[in-house]
């Protein structure tokens, strides 16, 4: 059977809240070489999770730089692409690869 040309196979794009979720790890990753070198990455994984491994404590002080930006681009994307419908939009404009 031939498929009828309303649809088009769905291709990659790119959920722009989430992404700009990382920037602040990634700002800080950045840092942490340029001040310490490779050596200075160790202290990264704090910003993801709660536990210092240095310390070898539960800490939630570090997770703005990384895992709350992460979440609140997910949280958006979520809302205002899922509930209020602007990635349907912006789909239906056929503006490529990128989606809130």
């Amino acid at each position: 059977m031939a498929r009828s040309g309303g649809h088009r196979k769905a291709g990659m794009v790119l959920p722009l809240a989430v992404i700009l979720g990382f920037v602040p790890l990634g700002s800080r990753a950045v840092g942490l070489v340029q001040t310490n070198g490779i050596a200075g990455l160790q202290a990264l994984p704090s910003s993801l999770i709660p536990y210092n491994f240095q310390s070898r404590k539960i800490d939630f002080s570090m997770l703005g730089t990384g895992m709350y930006p992460i979440l609140a681009g997910m949280i958006t994307h979520k809302v205002v692409g899922g509930i209020f419908g602007v990635n349907r939009m912006l789909a239906a404009s056929r503006i490529p690869w990128l989606r809130i």
